[in-house]
């Protein structure tokens, strides 16, 4: 069981408990539901995928919408401590949120594993090289229960048998998504999903 996972302190420096009551806490009531399935989704998918580290994979889906609540000011500012280069600046909250909860999990809650920082920042937009904890959460979050979007259950099919393919199936989807309701793509977006097209050709 989920409520089973015990944290050490060479991860964080609280308990599941005590950041589940943090997140209760910063987290409107339906984003805090969104977090549990992802990290039910993730959990789920590491068996799948034989990832061990259960820890690794609660904390960074409990962690990884902490700061998307946030005001844009302050969401940006913990983004630029975390990843200070200028592109950013042209993002928005959907890229910053991550970033953010990345750098608070550090700054925080003492979350100094790599793996798990990575995740958290990565779970937006991805990147062009992913660990298996990055992918999982980049995913989870895309096809928890309750997603309910044109293309999720292909996601969901994808999932069960190559997540590779569903972490590039996301990425181009989301970009399709942005031009075909005329909002702005995030140029690294762009980059990112260049690196795993060439990847899939070859």
């Amino acid at each position: 069981m989920v409520s089973e996972i015990l944290y050490t302190k060479d991860y964080i420096n609280v308990t599941r408990e005590e950041l589940l009551n943090n997140l209760k806490e910063e987290l409107k009531p339906k984003r805090f539901k969104h977090v549990l399935r992802v990290e039910e989704t993730a959990l789920e998918l590491a068996e799948k995928y034989n990832y061990k580290d259960l820890k690794k994979v609660s904390i960074s889906a409990l962690m990884h919408d902490h700061c998307k609540d946030y005001s844009d000011e302050k969401m940006y500012q913990l983004a630029t401590m975390y990843a200070p280069y200028e592109p950013l600046r042209v993002a928005n909250e959907a890229v910053w949120h991550g970033l953010a909860a990345a750098e608070l999990a550090r700054a925080k809650y003492s979350v100094l594993d790599d793996e798990i920082v990575h995740a958290i920042a990565q779970h937006t937009i991805g990147a062009k090289e992913m660990s298996l904890l990055s992918k999982l959460l980049f995913v989870a979050d895309y096809i928890e229960p309750g997603r309910n979007f044109d293309g999720v259950n292909e996601a969901r099919k994808l999932a069960e048998k190559d997540l590779d393919a569903v972490v590039f199936y996301k990425m181009r989807e989301t970009i399709k998504h942005l031009v075909e309701t005329n909002k702005k793509v995030y140029v690294e977006s762009v980059v990112i999903y260049n690196h795993w097209a060439k990847k899939q050709e070859g």
